[in-house]
């Protein structure tokens, strides 16, 4: 028991050293919120867009925010109240962050898990002995100072729910300003959009929350790409399918973020609202709408719903963060050198091309054509694949005149390869194919050709003969059509949706309820009820088909299990994530999955 207290109180006194330091930290930081890092002058300020993104409401959060963004590195974590960020009570750095190092992130959590319970026992000390006992330390009062300097009344029964209440949240100063280096090569394109669409070309400082400018991000959900689009949002608007990810693409995706921010901003009428929705969605935040209407602050201080965490209740206030730290990057990191923009040839293919053609160019190595095309970095990465006709191809500007030259000299053989841009493929058989062979070049099985081709004997094939081998991809098939060559007026008197898309038909699964159906299409129960006059939501079996009303989304893709399937491997085929496959077939355990299971892939 004497090791016991000895250990507590040395890791107590360790604890009260870091949190004087951290307070000492803290009021250089707030200092230096408020002068310039470099000496330069701020060239914007939040007020020039006030009258289209109000932020005054949000001025605690998002000067909350400008310090995570313009302040603290990676390393360093702030323990914070979730709901008054006014209300930072610590401060702790580790020699690194955890950037692909995940080992270094398991011991990270385990040390902030007890830093958290540390910091929290400060909080029952005031509670059990009141705030002017003399067994208080100058560190229980500097918790103290921050909650009086916050207005705060401070009673026992405030400090139980505070000590509740608390989160860390890591910097991400250093990602920041690589993001801010990165945005060059792009940033002026998105704004082009933006104009193209009628839309603020503020907007165009919303990666810089979501994915730091990272071309390649993936999120543990699924999400890709600088706008971080999920496969159920993005397929409304993008590609997605096993050769072509358009999430991938920064001008293709902006252009699908134009979008679904026009959409949302119909049926809104309000940016703040809209730029929430990017983040909680258009549906929850039309609830969130007619409980409360426009007023955002009135929103996020009332409004709850189990999906309208603290990430969406930030969202906004760490878009106007994320929009005065990038417009005034000089002022906050000192100068900064920003990629050149990327300036490319753009080459329209009118049919399949093996990627092996690409690659005879000189100066197109496999590295630069995936630079140039992220999204169809699973073709030039694999000699296995084909790059399907209907698609633009782009390469270093220069090269689009060499790169026509070595397609037009391509083999005619190659057109044994048919791929369309909906991700189907049909293969022209060979002299010497085998059926087995072909189903191994294609990643797939004989039988599978078999069902799909009606091919009742596989040694019975011939040389000429057309095969499909893999059908169009569903996310493909309910994509978008591509943009107007001019953009449709935003107007309140314009429909929610300017074309919308036929409601989606989904079958009932075993274990299926109607809340868990309308959370994964983002609707309604009542809705789902009101499309298919069910007066009862609980009356619904196995193998029911239902409407479901303005989801915009295709149905899920089915998957049969072959042997050497895991989650992770078909979660990377269908551009989807194992979390999410998990979750829509009921699996606890991503590693029991079984041949000739059949999955629905989100």
């Amino acid at each position: 028991m004497k090791n016991v207290r000895r250990h507590l109180l040395k890791s107590s006194r360790l604890i009260m050293s870091q949190i004087k330091m951290s307070c000492l930290k803290l009021l250089v930081i707030l200092a230096m919120v408020t002068s310039s890092a470099s000496g330069a002058d701020r060239q914007f300020h939040l007020d020039e867009v006030s009258s289209i993104f109000p932020w005054k409401e949000f001025e605690h959060e998002v000067a909350f925010w400008k310090s995570v963004f313009a302040q603290y590195e990676s390393r360093e974590i702030i323990f914070h109240d979730q709901n008054d960020l006014r209300l930072v009570y610590y401060h702790q750095t580790f020699p690194s962050g955890i950037e692909g190092n995940p080992s270094e992130a398991r011991r990270q959590r385990k040390i902030l898990k007890n830093t958290t319970k540390k910091v929290q026992s400060l909080f029952d000390d005031i509670a059990q002995h009141g705030t002017t006992s003399d067994r208080l330390t100058g560190e229980h009062r500097k918790i103290i100072k921050v909650l009086e300097d916050a207005d705060y009344k401070i009673t026992s029964s405030l400090l139980r729910r505070l000590r509740d209440n608390m989160r860390y949240q890591r910097g991400v100063r250093d990602k920041f300003m690589a993001g801010l280096i990165r945005s060059g090569r792009y940033v002026d394109q998105i704004e082009e959009v933006f104009t193209h669409y009628g839309l603020p070309t503020e907007l165009a400082a919303l990666p810089h929350v979501e994915s730091s400018f990272n071309y390649n991000a993936y999120s543990k959900a699924g999400a890709a790409g600088i706008w971080q689009f999920t496969r159920g949002t993005g397929r409304s608007y993008l590609k997605i399918n096993r050769y072509i990810d358009e999430r991938l693409d920064p001008i293709e995706a902006t252009e699908a973020a134009a979008k679904l921010f026009r959409d949302n901003h119909t049926l809104l009428e309000s940016w703040p609202l809209t730029v929430t929705s990017y983040n909680h969605g258009r549906n929850g935040m039309r609830r969130a709408k007619s409980q409360y209407g426009d007023d955002l602050r009135m929103i996020v201080d009332n409004y709850r719903s189990k999906y309208f965490g603290f990430a969406s209740r930030n969202f906004y206030a760490e878009f106007l963060a994320a929009l005065d730290v990038s417009r005034n990057s000089e002022y906050y990191f000192g100068p900064l050198v920003l990629e050149d923009p990327l300036e490319y040839d753009s080459i329209p293919l009118d049919r399949a091309y093996d990627p092996s053609y690409f690659t005879t160019v000189p100066g197109l190595s496999q590295e630069v054509l995936s630079d140039y095309n992220p999204h169809l970095r699973r073709i030039f990465a694999s000699h296995s694949r084909v790059v399907p006709a209907g698609i633009h191809v782009r390469v270093p500007q220069g090269m689009g005149g060499s790169l026509q030259s070595a397609l037009e000299s391509a083999r005619p053989s190659s057109a044994k390869l048919m791929v369309a841009s909906d991700g189907s493929i049909r293969y022209r058989i060979q002299h010497g194919d085998a059926l087995g062979e072909i189903a191994s070049q294609f990643g797939t099985s004989t039988g599978y050709l078999q069902r799909l081709n009606g091919i009742s004997n596989p040694n019975r094939i011939y040389p000429g003969q057309v095969l499909l081998v893999s059908k169009p991809t569903e996310s493909t098939v309910a994509a978008a059509p591509a943009a107007p060559s001019e953009p449709e007026p935003v107007s309140p008197s314009v429909q929610a949706a300017a074309d919308p898309a036929p409601p989606a038909r989904y079958e009932v699964r075993r274990g299926d309820n109607l809340a868990v159906i309308a959370r994964r299409f983002d609707t309604t129960v009542r809705d789902i009820q009101s499309a298919n006059a069910l007066s009862n939501p609980n009356r619904i079996h196995p193998g029911m088909e239902l409407v479901i009303p303005g989801s915009g989304q295709a149905l899920p893709t089915n998957h049969v299990v072959r042997r050497g399937d895991t989650l992770e491997k078909i979660a990377r085929l269908y551009g989807s994530s194992v979390s999410e496959i998990q979750q829509v077939n009921n699996i606890r355990n991503p590693n029991q999955i079984r041949r000739g299971q059949k999955l629905l892939i989100p």
